[in-house]
């Protein structure tokens, strides 16, 4: 995972210096897509849905709508966030969010803390 981010944060770079932007771009959404599969086999299904989300607006920005890329990616999207996994995904991450959140307001099993001394 971290190797993938570090490729993908040089290919960002280097694309601020690159005299071809649009190679750029499209190979920086390549990555993301790539990244989006990696996610959906590790079944980290948000990871890979906003992935091929960031690599849709890249693609879209340079290639038109009936680009074969472009349709590909949409599909791959829509398979990902219509499945049951992804879904499952999303409800598990509304709850923890929801208990992190009850967790950082409930005061009811914490002492006060000491004062320093002065």
């Amino acid at each position: 995972k971290e190797s993938i981010e570090h490729s993908l944060n040089l290919q960002k770079h280097v694309s601020i210096v690159a005299s071809d932007a649009n190679g750029s771009i499209l190979n920086i959404s390549t990555t993301l897509s790539n990244y989006a599969v990696i996610s959906e086999m590790r079944k980290d299904y948000a990871t890979a849905a906003a992935s091929l989300e960031e690599c849709l607006l890249l693609q879209e920005s340079i290639l038109n709508d009936q680009n074969y890329v472009v349709r590909t990616t949409k599909q791959h999207l829509k398979r990902i966030t219509s499945s049951e996994s992804y879904k499952n995904s999303q409800a598990n991450s509304s709850k923890e969010r929801r208990c992190l959140k009850e967790s950082i307001f409930d005061d009811s099993d914490r002492s006060p803390l000491p004062y320093p001394k002065m």
